[in-house]
């Protein structure tokens, strides 16, 4: 009898398991001779998207491993030639043990997946505890190991655990370092940590480092450059810290050298973190369109930045900003987790923060102190009206009037509304809450059962127009007066 396993759109088959030779496992389609009961099942897995490749302890290296039925050896084989796929690609793991004589260098977004459970599967390595099974360096990946001057660093809490997560002995100096990861104190290497990242121009930048060296403290020779990146200007020092004092507005690139004179030849150690150390202003514009010309600190509309986000990274408690006439567009939902206030600039709300998908809501305010005023927000997943969930400004608990003023949320919950718009009181320093027929609040309440038949708080008709009124208050509409002559 010939079977062959059919997957269903979005998985591919993966092996046979029951009452068949292992050499046949992998095959899509086998040919049983019927000289017994036999039991056979079909295992499927989800499909990759990209290049996919396959390991199993019964393939060889000398395939091309495209499928279980010419999959690759070795881990490390499979690493190999991943790394050199043009885009990301996947390689999934059969179950067995891989012996691995030669540390695996990730250097492309690889994913590997055991398409068993973890205890079915397992890695060893055969080359000494010095290396690694497996060393990622890519973006595409995980890499939770720590630079010298990590907090993380000898502040652990000793356990059982006598190796790391890659196999490298713990602890390596004076305790355990917490996660995964140990550093080898015995690597010379450097880092420093910035007082803080982000501040206004005038907060001094401080960088204190820690240096991992065999040699006296006296052999090791430190050179600071710090550049600012807006305005050129370079500052250095010597010392094994460096502090500048008075920080202009500016992004600030630092890079640290250090030199160990006490070995033949010297050795040298440089750092610089991935993100420049930003020094803004109080009041940042936002220009839609603006990528040809957008300039850090984003001080003045001719220099603002182009993205609503790109100005938000360097925004602090208290900085405002400006958001010029135009479309502010999200492709994902923004979420407010500071302080910032965030203003239209111009008359009758020309800024529009725009969500340009159909899955995201517009904003979420997270932060008491966020402040949004004389803007238009529209677009995004919409929720009805008796949903606060899915409204543009989040949670009715979190985006309420101290948030929000003068606004107006289009389409906020499926329907035209008006959030926290002027009112138009007619004269609220005398308490005059009466508003007239320009008024956001007019026809724009959600009705009740015997409304109409209710009164206001003046003790006037409650339902004078279409809809109730929002508020204490009805405005009147006038009666229709037809004069026949």
């Amino acid at each position: 009898m010939t079977l062959t396993a059919h997957p269903a759109d979005g998985y591919e088959f993966y092996m046979w398991q029951g009452d068949i030779d292992a050499s046949l496992a992998n095959s899509p389609t086998v040919t049983l001779s019927l000289d017994a009961p036999k039991s056979l099942a079909a295992t499927f897995i989800e499909s990759a998207s990209g290049a996919v490749f396959y390991v199993a302890p019964t393939g060889s290296d000398d395939n091309d491993g495209t499928s279980w039925g010419t999959a690759f050896e070795t881990v490390k084989h499979a690493i190999d030639t991943a790394n050199l796929v043009d885009g990301p690609a996947t390689f999934r793991v059969a179950n067995g043990t891989y012996t691995e004589n030669v540390q695996a260098d990730i250097t492309n977004a690889v994913t590997l997946i055991s398409v068993e459970s973890a205890a079915d599967t397992t890695l060893r390595q055969t080359i000494g505890t010095r290396h690694s099974i497996i060393q990622l360096d890519h973006p595409g990946c995980l890499d939770y190991s720590v630079y010298p001057s990590s907090p993380a660093i000898d502040a652990g809490v000793a356990n059982d655990n006598v190796r790391d997560l890659p196999g490298l002995a713990r602890p390596s100096g004076a305790g355990i370092d917490i996660g995964a990861y140990e550093y080898d104190q015995s690597r010379f290497s450097t880092s420093f940590a910035v007082n803080e990242t982000y501040a206004l121009a005038g907060t001094p930048i401080t960088c204190l480092s820690t240096t991992f060296a065999s040699s006296a403290a006296g052999n090791l020779a430190y050179a600071w450059s710090v550049t600012n990146l807006t305005t050129g200007a370079t500052f250095t020092g010597t010392e094994a810290d460096f502090t500048l004092a008075g920080s202009s507005a500016g992004l600030y690139d630092v890079v640290l050298t250090v030199t160990d004179d006490g070995v033949n030849p010297a050795a040298v150690a440089t750092f610089s973190p991935a993100e420049p150390v930003s020094r803004s202003v109080a009041t940042m514009y936002v220009t839609p369109g603006n990528e040809a010309n957008e300039q850090f600190p984003y001080d003045t509309p001719a220099k603002g930045a182009a993205l609503l986000t790109t100005a938000y990274k360097h925004a602090l408690d208290n900085t405002t900003l400006m958001l010029e006439p135009g479309i502010h567009p999200l492709t994902v939902q923004f979420i407010v987790r500071k302080g910032v206030k965030f203003i239209g600039h111009g008359e009758n709300r020309p800024a529009i923060i725009k969500q340009t998908t159909s899955q995201e809501r517009v904003l979420y305010i997270d932060h008491e102190d966020a402040y949004f005023e004389n803007l238009a927000v529209t677009g995004g997943r919409k929720g009805s009206n008796s949903s606060t969930r899915d409204n543009d400004f989040g949670p009715s608990t979190a985006a309420t009037s101290e948030n929000i003023s003068h606004c107006a949320s289009v389409d906020g919950f499926g329907v035209n509304a008006v959030v926290c718009a002027d009112p138009l009181f007619t004269d609220p320093a005398t308490l005059d809450f009466t508003f007239g027929f320009g008024s956001a609040l007019r026809n724009a309440g959600i009705g009740y059962d015997g409304a109409r038949n209710a009164r206001d708080y003046l003790g006037r008709t409650r339902v004078s127009g279409g809809t109730i009124d929002i508020g204490a208050t009805e405005y009147q509409e006038p009666a229709t007066v037809i004069m026949i002559c």
